[in-house]
């Protein structure tokens, strides 16, 4: 892998556990909104990085339905790939791709609500809400599963991440 590619990962890396922090933070402050919003963003750039590592090319949006066509090609590339395969051979059990896009597109639909509330109409604050600490604990589980993941990718070796990801990293 490129020295500069590795970099920029290691500051997504970095980041998506410093908003783990946050999100933990605002949690034991009552601040459920915040801590929703910090838990989405470590768990967008925990998934995103570990796509990077596995050199899975994916759009800039916050979530891919389902049904998107953003979805299909990151699905294509994983099984074209064989990256679920190949991640099940390398005894990577908490790295489990199609649960970790899942909680992405999860949270991904309250990016803009967990930071803005429903601005239409001026409806109601972010913080009006997220008025559990069950959703907050909820979605800090979810960042925290996320960065597991990426942690268990970032560590291995090179040698070890060349199997899973095959060929495409050596071109």
């Amino acid at each position: 892998m490129d020295k500069n590619v590795r970099k920029k990962l290691d500051g997504w890396k970095d980041k998506a556990q410093k908003q783990l922090r946050i999100a933990d933070e605002c949690l034991k402050r009552y601040e459920y909104s915040e801590s929703v919003q910090a838990s989405q963003e470590s768990i967008e750039l925990s998934v995103k990085t570990i796509l990077s590592l596995l050199a899975i090319e994916f759009s800039t949006s916050h979530e891919w339905r389902p049904d998107s066509k953003q979805f299909e090609t990151i699905a294509i590339q994983i099984k074209d790939k064989k990256i679920i395969e190949r991640i099940e051979e390398s005894h990577l059990y908490n790295l489990r791709l199609p649960r970790l896009l899942f909680i992405l597109n999860f949270w991904g639909q309250f990016n803009t609500v967990a930071k803005y509330g429903y601005e239409k109409g001026d409806l109601a604050a972010a913080r009006d809400l997220f008025i559990f600490d069950d959703e907050a604990k909820l979605a800090l589980k979810h960042a925290n599963e996320c960065e597991s993941a990426l942690i268990t990718l970032f560590c291995l070796p090179q040698d070890r991440l060349d199997m899973i990801v095959g060929d495409v990293l050596k071109k």
